[in-house]
């Protein structure tokens, strides 16, 4: 049941590129600037599939979605 509520990699990327944006998947957090790039970051829970997809740039410490456990997973640049 609580995979019903998982957004797929796949749904995500056909939605961008439906209103004409294209992904870039990157490998971290570190090489966007904050003042010009946006992205979606899956971050996961270590030890649990607990996963949750956030929008870069981050208002607040990306920590505080699953404290020291949190993982980024995946990074994708979206560009118009």
């Amino acid at each position: 049941i609580e995979g019903r509520r998982i957004t797929f990699h796949s749904e995500i990327k056909k939605t961008l590129k439906k209103y004409g944006f294209k992904i870039v998947s990157i490998k971290s957090l570190e090489g966007l600037d904050k003042n010009k790039d946006t992205a979606l970051v899956l971050v996961k829970q270590k030890s649990v599939l607990n996963y949750h997809w956030i929008c870069f740039p981050i208002d607040k410490n990306i920590e505080t979605f699953f404290g020291k456990d949190t993982i980024v997973k995946e990074v994708y640049l979206i560009k118009k």
